[in-house]
């Protein structure tokens, strides 16, 4: 096993650094067996390669036909199967439009660090059945849990090439897993007890594994300072804003006494300044008296009490959520981005999270 150090700048956003280990393994042609190549941690991503060939139909005399990992590249990603079957997909026109929808979906993941995306979408790109072909490609690829059960789909079984960058990606691996290999046998499903016994040579497999790389946002907050003396609701475009001068604070459409009620509350609790997780859409926000969490009670309010100490983050359906106890109190499409916002809740000890004008609020805040 080879342990490699990567360090990944993210323009701007993070700087993640990761180690990778690696295993190797030879794989048999006439080895009907699945050979075992190692097991993979939760929280990791998954990358599989192979080389050499083996021939078959040497029994009769001359091979007759050759199985090269990979298919020398002209053939693409990982590939499924049902319970009979061994699929190669091949390099068509659909297979095209596959592949560049598969990644894009991919990169839409990584992009928000959302490791449970990842997977989903590998379960909802390959989760299905393609064309057997028996006599291209030559290594199957199964992943299985510690259970025995398949990773994913009732049958999933890879087939890795090169050819359109999939190994950018890998497969994002959510609980422990083993990983095994086993060579084409000139026509026999890959589940078959026997071997033709006309296979020669073999294949060189290897995996990697390393840990999902979650961005590591700025530590420096996100914050637009204002003046809550010289702040008004004032009317633009025939919507109604809270605006400093002519800077716009926030818009809250047709909606007035939302608006009026919004700036009395910042006025209350001496707010001066506005800051985001995530910009240009953030996907969290929270205000501050200086800089200090507000303080105090204000009567009429609309908030929902929590304690910061026991506020966490759980992933459900591929989205991070902070909750408390029962209470879910933010939701986020990107673990960085829940993380950072957890962070910042439990540093100022925020305990009310407030609204104007629920149930579609157009002012939300924080307070202690």
């Amino acid at each position: 096993m080879k342990k490699i150090i990567f360090f990944v700048l993210c323009l701007g956003v993070c700087l993640a650094v990761y180690e990778t280990d690696s295993w190797g393994v030879e794989v048999k042609g006439n080895n009907n067996k699945w050979t075992f190549i190692g097991s993979v941690q939760q929280s990791s991503v998954l990358k599989i390669n192979a080389s050499g060939k083996v021939d078959f139909g040497c029994k009769f005399g001359e091979c007759k036909d050759t199985a090269v990992a990979g298919f020398t590249g002209s053939f693409l990603g990982f590939q499924s199967s049902d319970d009979s079957s061994m699929g190669v997909m091949m390099k068509t026109a659909e297979t095209e439009i596959f592949f560049e929808t598969f990644e894009f979906a991919m990169k839409i993941a990584y992009q928000q660090n959302n490791p449970c995306l990842a997977y989903q979408t590998a379960i909802n790109y390959f989760g299905k059945t393609q064309s057997p072909n028996y006599d291209q490609g030559g290594v199957w690829i199964k992943v299985v849990k510690k259970t025995g059960s398949p990773y994913i789909g009732t049958q999933l079984y890879y087939f890795w090439a090169v050819q359109h960058g999939i190994n950018e990606f890998g497969l994002a691996i959510n609980e422990d897993v083993d990983v095994y290999a086993k060579a084409h046998d000139g026509g026999r499903s890959r589940d078959a007890t026997k071997s033709y016994g006309d296979n020669k040579g073999s294949y060189q497999v290897t995996i990697a594994s390393s840990s999902f790389p979650v961005a590591q946002l700025p530590t420096a907050e996100d914050c637009v300072s204002f003046n809550p003396v010289t702040m008004m609701v004032k009317q633009i475009q025939n919507s109604w804003k809270i605006v400093d001068g002519t800077i716009w604070m926030f818009d809250f459409g047709t909606n007035k006494l939302a608006a009026d009620r919004a700036l009395m509350i910042m006025k209350f609790y001496k707010m001066n300044s506005s800051c985001y997780v995530g910009r240009p859409q953030p996907s969290f926000s929270y205000l501050l008296a200086g800089t200090n969490a507000p303080i105090g009670t204000m009567s009429g309010e609309d908030c929902i009490r929590f304690n910061p100490a026991t506020a966490q983050i759980k992933e459900v359906n591929c989205h991070y959520k902070i909750v408390e106890d029962n209470t879910w109190l933010n939701d986020f499409g990107s673990i960085a981005e829940a993380n950072k916002a957890l962070s910042i809740i439990k540093k100022y000890g925020f305990t009310n999270q407030c609204f104007v004008s629920r149930p579609n609020p157009a002012f939300q805040y924080l307070h202690k």
